[in-house]
């Protein structure tokens, strides 16, 4: 009997020792066929003998977890040809499928630039739009995954190429400071155009600032795909309607500036079509008070300022009745003339002053270099002081 037992426990030993070795030779011939990294594959795989991008996407739902893996890596490496069918795949898939699928974009997308890498996010956005259910939730994730992983890629492409992405508390916009977060192209930048299209995937940025030389057709046209950008300063440099173009395209701006860039009245047209909501600020353009008048009938709603460039640099609070200094810009004409905060300033040349609105007026009808007297009183006093001072243009660093 204890023979017949080992006998029998001898054979069934066998027969499960075989299974084993048939099943993991199945499994290590799938492995074998896979194609080395970063090589093409062929999507019949009859020129190589491989198996094809349809193959894999059959084994995505494999009851084999090693199968599964393997067709998760040889959709990889495919890259940019496996885009569509991947897509395909979360369509139609069960959840295994789907959240394979939705993973190996993700891969793809990440290890390439965004134009090459086959329309990953343009597909999946697609999805999560027009499927339902765990297709949808897994391809907006995957989105979001994307635009994370992108961001953190644009910072570092961008910085490379001498643009700089920084907060600054002091962003001046209609000539006064907010904070904002910024990104800066000026003469740092090295004229890399290649890097221009990581600006589309910049998150939190709400402002930019383009300075001459970089005030071109090829710069502003990829500004303005920053998906945050409410508001834009244009810095010096001649502005030409190629230029003006791409920011009528933009959905939302919420304060445009100009500053010493030059402009035209007849541009004024394409001002107009600017999607501006809040303000419009035309600092030493060369546009003239007669077409900023125009423009400001056609758009009541919005609050357009017209300056011929002189600055003065100080702000006033608004909530009095009098044009008491708030701050004073640091390196401007204020500053160099001896002014300080809590300064009540009541005259400039032959205006009177009753609130900042008024010191606005009166020195937006000035030039930078000009000079005019200065009227104020310090300390609570009534006596009145006079200083001549020479404007400034503005200048943020």
């Amino acid at each position: 009997m204890k023979i017949f037992q080992q006998r029998s426990l001898a054979h069934a030993s066998f027969f499960l020792i075989a299974a084993a070795f048939f099943a993991t030779f199945d499994v290590s011939s799938a492995w074998a066929q896979e194609t080395p990294p970063g090589q093409p594959r062929s999507s019949s795989g009859a020129a190589s003998g491989e198996k094809s991008i349809e193959y894999w996407i059959t084994q995505l739902g494999s009851d084999q977890y090693l199968r599964r893996e393997s067709a998760s890596k040889n959709l990889v490496a495919a890259g940019p040809e496996a885009v569509n069918a991947l897509a395909q795949a979360i369509r139609s898939g069960d959840l295994e499928v789907v959240e394979r699928a939705a993973a190996a974009l993700v891969e793809i997308a990440i290890a390439r630039p965004p134009e090459q890498d086959g329309g990953v996010y343009d597909q999946l956005s697609t999805l999560a739009n027009q499927t339902a259910g765990r297709a949808s939730s897994v391809a907006l994730e995957a989105t979001r995954e994307i635009r994370s992983q992108r961001h953190a890629q644009a910072r570092t492409a961008l910085a490379k190429a001498g643009i700089e992405v920084k907060l600054l508390r002091d962003f001046v916009i209609n000539a006064t400071p907010h904070p904002r977060t910024v990104v800066d192209i000026d003469d740092h930048w090295n004229g890399d155009v290649a890097s221009l299209p990581w600006l589309a995937w910049l998150e939190g940025v709400d402002a930019a600032r383009v300075r001459d030389p970089a005030v071109t057709p090829e710069v502003l046209r990829f500004v303005a795909q920053i998906p945050g950008l409410r508001s834009l300063v244009i810095v010096d440099g001649a502005v030409d309607d190629d230029a003006l173009k791409p920011l009528t395209r933009i959905e939302r701006l919420d304060s445009l500036d100009f500053r010493y860039a030059k402009l035209s009245d007849r541009q004024i047209d394409l001002l107009a079509a600017i999607p501006i909501r809040g303000s419009l600020n035309l600092m030493g353009t060369g546009i003239s008070a007669a077409k900023a008048e125009e423009l400001q009938q056609q758009f009541p709603g919005l609050q357009i300022a017209h300056r011929k460039g002189g600055f003065l640099g100080v702000t006033c609070r608004d909530f009095l009745d009098r044009c008491e200094i708030n701050t004073i810009v640091p390196n401007g004409a204020a500053e160099a003339a001896g002014l300080l905060p809590n300064d009540v300033i009541v005259q400039i040349g032959d205006a009177e002053i009753q609130r900042f609105r008024d010191l606005q007026v009166a020195i937006n009808e000035l030039n930078q270099g000009d000079e005019v007297q200065v009227h104020y009183r310090r300390g609570g006093g009534e006596q009145i002081h006079r200083v001549k001072v020479r404007l400034k243009r503005l200048e943020e660093k």
